[in-house]
């Protein structure tokens, strides 16, 4: 019985240079292309948009800018303790004055006086200014209602400086920002002949405005 013996296959030299290199390392991302001319090889590596293992990240960073406005305000209010509407407060404020009856010392100078009959508080971010306005044109009426007291009479004044009072808005003070305390004071010119019995009142409108 015959026999045959296996006679192994003669590799090619081709075959036997690629095997003595080695099977190429394919990284992630990366992709290796072989062409062959004759007995030369030329390598062309055509990278991916992939990211290579030994690629670093680029980082990118975005900045965003906020702004703001802030408006101008400012608010009129009345102290505790004073007449009127106590510590009402806002773009105005009405005041009720009950004006006493004169004394000695105001029959004598010829006017009526009242210190510090209102005391107004201030509250603003801005420069501001207050206005005042009477919102009758009498101070009132005597009882037998002969006379009337009219509002051109009284003047009221911050400090030393006074103005007369009418239905038509006045500057009375102006300030910069911040709380402010404004004590007002009242005069009112009595009548040459006396001024007759009756209850009187100034009912005037403080406003404030900003600059």
């Amino acid at each position: 019985m015959r026999v045959a013996a296996s006679v192994p296959k003669r590799q090619t030299r081709r075959e036997a240079g690629a095997q003595s290199r080695g099977s190429p390392t394919r990284r992630p991302g990366c992709r290796r292309t072989v062409i062959e001319v004759g007995t030369k090889h030329i390598l062309i590596v055509a990278l991916t948009f992939a990211i290579c293992a030994t690629t670093l990240a680029a980082e990118s960073s975005a900045t965003t800018r906020v702004s703001w406005t802030v408006l101008p305000f400012a608010v009129i209010g009345l102290q505790d303790g004073t007449s009127g509407q106590a510590g009402t407060s806002g773009q105005g404020v009405t005041v009720h004055t009950t004006l006493p009856a004169p004394t000695a010392g105001d029959l004598a100078r010829g006017y009526l006086e009242a210190p510090a009959a209102v005391t107004l508080t201030v509250r603003s971010n801005t420069a501001w200014t207050v206005l005042v306005e009477s919102l009758s044109t009498t101070l009132g009426t005597s009882d037998d209602g002969t006379f009337d007291w009219s509002v051109e009479s009284l003047q009221v004044g911050v400090g030393d400086s006074f103005v007369n009072v009418n239905t038509t808005p006045q500057v009375l003070a102006s300030g910069s920002r911040g709380e402010h305390d404004l004590s007002v004071d009242y005069r009112a010119q009595l009548p040459e002949e006396g001024l007759p019995s009756g209850d009187y009142e100034a009912v005037l409108l403080y406003t404030i405005t900003t600059q």
